[in-house]
């Protein structure tokens, strides 16, 4: 399967789930996100200690409304912005390397997103695209720590925390599209297209948790709720 722009004539939209009328559904997510980027800094802490026992962490300072803080904001917000940007970027060049075109950068109150609106993406594309930025990002996290000297081991901690947390919406979105059969096709802004003929590919555990997802957010955001 191969990414389209005309969308074969047995397919279909899946319409189990309305992402446009999450908000309960968002929120859930986000505590996720917090959740992913604790555990990911307990577990990158840890690596760091043993591969660098010399490591010591800085006591927290915070410093009264000067220049000082100013710049420390500066030196925190700056890698972070570029962090983002190369998160975006990565998943730009894929979607270009799939489909020839340049994808639209889209930012709202839930974002930033990259968007191909004529493009119809094959699920196992789509996962890759979805996921690729969190792991080149983290391996290569990972790949630094020997490397980096002590006084930016902790700013290496901290970036490879808010880029795990940060890709919370990436990593819950590939969890649930992993429940789908393979021969499905998704937009970039999420709406799913299946093939009914095809939905015996997807093994019965698949299905039963897939259902159990679909009920627990029909719960949060029901899908006939008005506005």
């Amino acid at each position: 399967m191969k990414p389209t722009q005309t969308l074969p004539s047995e397919y279909e939209l899946y319409e189990n789930v309305c992402i446009d009328k999450w908000k309960k559904t968002r929120a859930i997510q986000f505590i996720f996100g917090i959740i992913l980027a604790w555990l990911s800094y307990n577990i990158i802490h840890s690596i760091v200690l043993s591969l660098r026992p010399e490591y010591q962490p800085p006591t927290p300072h915070f410093p009264g409304l000067s220049l000082n803080l100013l710049i420390i904001i500066f030196r925190i917000a700056a890698p972070v912005l570029i962090l983002i940007s190369i998160h975006e970027f990565i998943h730009t060049l894929i979607l270009y390397f799939y489909t020839g075109q340049w994808p639209k950068v889209k930012a709202s109150l839930d974002g930033i997103s990259i968007r191909t609106p004529q493009w119809y993406i094959p699920r196992n594309q789509f996962l890759f695209i979805n996921l690729a930025p969190v792991f080149i990002l983290g391996i290569s996290g990972l790949f630094l720590i020997p490397f980096v000297s002590q006084s930016y081991l902790s700013l290496l901690i901290f970036l490879f925390t808010i880029s795990i947390g940060a890709s919370y919406a990436d990593i819950t979105s590939s969890l649930y599209l992993f429940l789908h059969s393979p021969s499905s096709y998704l937009k970039t802004s999420g709406v799913i297209f299946v093939n009914r003929s095809l939905e015996n590919d997807v093994p019965k555990l698949k299905k039963n948790i897939r259902i159990s997802v679909e009920s627990f957010i029909a719960k949060l955001d029901p899908l006939d709720e008005s506005g």
